[in-house]
């Protein structure tokens, strides 16, 4: 049988907080491998029919609320976050969910689409170029998504909208502040 009684309820009273506040798979302690399939299943049915309506708020409540911890969880926070205009916010909790190492490696068995994810999240920050990575990385490990070719023509567009003075600076090694634009809504859940 198994004991649930040691996962305290998560509880919370800002929609938006400290990504480490949240019962995340890599929390100490956590034992995701008890997370009843059906409870996961059935929260992130809702979370998904909530995200597809445009409220993205309740569907991070209703993650939040959620006292148990799984990497779906934290991936979906992840997608709320950045349809609510935090990507910063997304890109800690979808690297901790990944588990990036110093030199850019994921931890194996990581889903494509939560690499998808962690890019499309940097490229919102202005990392562009670490998005770019990850998606080379994908296509060199033959991971194919849609989502991810949709976003690697976001990066293109990106990349031709630049005025000749920031291609110059991005030369460089500048930081160049030119918004990527999506044509779609960022963040999917798997």
């Amino acid at each position: 049988m198994v004991n649930f009684s040691s996962f305290a309820p998560f509880t919370s009273t800002t929609v938006i907080a400290d990504p480490a506040s949240f019962p995340t798979a890599s929390t100490p302690g956590a034992e995701i491998r008890w997370t009843v399939p059906c409870i996961v299943a059935d929260v992130m049915a809702r979370v998904k029919s909530l995200l597809e309506t445009g409220h993205a708020t309740e569907a991070l409540r209703r993650l939040n609320a959620q006292r148990y911890a799984c990497p779906a969880f934290d991936n979906a926070r992840a997608v709320c976050m950045m349809r609510l205009g935090h990507p910063d916010a997304a890109v800690r909790v979808l690297q901790q969910l990944t588990q990036v190492t110093a030199n850019g490696e994921f931890r194996s068995h990581v889903p494509v689409g939560y690499k998808v994810n962690l890019a499309t999240a940097l490229a919102l920050t202005g990392e562009v170029d670490e998005a770019a990575a990850i998606l080379a990385e994908l296509r060199a490990a033959d991971e194919h998504s849609l989502r991810a070719s949709e976003l690697q023509s976001a990066l293109d567009r990106w990349q031709g909208g630049l005025s000749m003075w920031e291609q110059f600076q991005r030369n460089l090694g500048a930081h160049v502040q030119h918004a990527v634009i999506l044509h779609f809504a960022p963040g999917e859940l798997p």
